[in-house]
């Protein structure tokens, strides 16, 4: 139905379709009605379906470039509901780069691939949030192989991703580590190293989002706390087990602390 209140058109919608998209409520103004040609328009829409459709339609309103994030190279699929607020001028031709934007909403149970850092994220319980100048993801998902609590923030020329899981097997987070861009310092190269047992760990990343990054580009910052770890292949001493420790990883510093049997012994010790 249509209604006019203080200048402004607005008609109320109770379902329809927006793409692939089921649209359960939603309103349309327009402005000025009276006095002239209606110059500006608003949208704000509910929306629900699978989230694979919800970037299509985002891409069809200029949004597939959200705070850098392109997108449209994600392949994603999971149930989702969104709402959908845009400013827009009623134009005969409308740019998709004139419309000024928000979303926000949830996905259940959503799996996406083609990810930045050419990760992958499946059973994904998430929130998100997006308008022209920056992208934000908070939830839990399967990433990378791992079960973990997830942030994702993108905003002009940079993205950062953080990471923190619980209980996760040693040997995995290494893998990954190094699919990230990290392979140790301060002498250590954790690729020739084998290491099993479980880890607690944190995963800050800084990375630039208008193309794919460069290993080398990757700022990436590990916090891990080690319980019953074993490892081979270490500088100078071999091998340890019955590790617990707690380490710091970077591209300028690692630290290690904690306790391990070492030459048969247990020994404290600070790297």
């Amino acid at each position: 139905r249509l209604t006019i209140v203080d200048n402004r058109g607005e008609i109320i919608l109770t379902n329809g379709r927006v793409g692939g998209l089921a649209l359960s409520t939603g309103k349309v103004e327009i402005l000025p009605v009276i006095g002239g040609k209606p110059t500006m328009g608003q949208v704000d829409l509910k929306l629900s379906g699978d989230v694979g459709e919800a970037i299509g339609v985002a891409a069809g309103f200029g949004m597939g470039g959200t705070g850098g994030t392109d997108l449209t190279r994600v392949r994603a699929s999971g149930p989702s509901n969104l709402i959908f607020r845009a400013d827009f001028p009623i134009k005969r031709k409308l740019a998709p780069g004139s419309v000024e934007f928000e979303v926000e909403g949830s996905v259940t149970g959503g799996t996406f691939t083609n990810l930045p850092l050419n990760a992958d994220a499946r059973d994904a319980q998430i929130r998100f949030a997006a308008d022209r100048n920056g992208f934000l993801v908070k939830g839990d998902a399967v990433i990378l192989g791992l079960p973990a609590k997830i942030g994702y923030e993108a905003g002009g020329e940079t993205a950062r991703l953080d990471l923190s899981t619980t209980g996760s097997d040693l040997s995995r987070i290494s893998q990954i580590a190094a699919s990230l861009g990290f392979s140790g310092s301060g002498g250590i190269d954790i690729e020739k190293i084998d290491m099993t047992g479980s880890a607690d760990v944190n995963v800050h990343a800084e990375f630039p989002t208008r193309r794919k990054p460069r290993r080398d580009e990757v700022d990436l910052e590990v916090d891990v706390i080690v319980q019953q770890g074993a490892f081979a292949g270490l500088p100078l001493v071999g091998g340890a087990r019955d590790a617990e420790l707690v380490a710091h990883f970077s591209r300028s510093r690692t630290e290690v602390s904690g306790t391990a049997r070492l030459f048969g012994a247990s020994i404290d010790f600070v790297v």
